[in-house]
């Protein structure tokens, strides 16, 4: 099932064996302590210029809501604003 995110909100997929230690990249001291997730970004809202489809974005642990779709699959939906960062390579 397809979802098409509204009012700044953007779908990421969780990526659940990331770790910033094997991440080639600078990453402020304050993010490690908090562990923020990682995910994968499959889609985002009309007329978002802030993430693409494709990035793989740094959010906070609590962050977002978890869907329940019908088909018994979970969507990640996430506020822009709850995005601490894009990882780039």
């Amino acid at each position: 099932m397809k979802i098409k995110p509204l009012n700044k909100r953007i779908h990421v997929e969780p990526i659940t064996d990331f770790d910033l230690k094997k991440q080639s990249i600078l990453i402020v001291a304050e993010l490690i302590e908090k562990k923020p997730d990682a995910g994968k970004v499959v889609a985002v809202y009309p007329g978002c210029d802030q993430v693409n489809v494709g990035d793989v974005v740094l959010y906070g642990h609590y962050a977002g809501s978890t869907i329940l779709m019908p088909d018994l699959s979970e969507v990640l939906l996430l506020n822009i604003e709850d995005v601490l960062g894009v990882v780039e390579a």
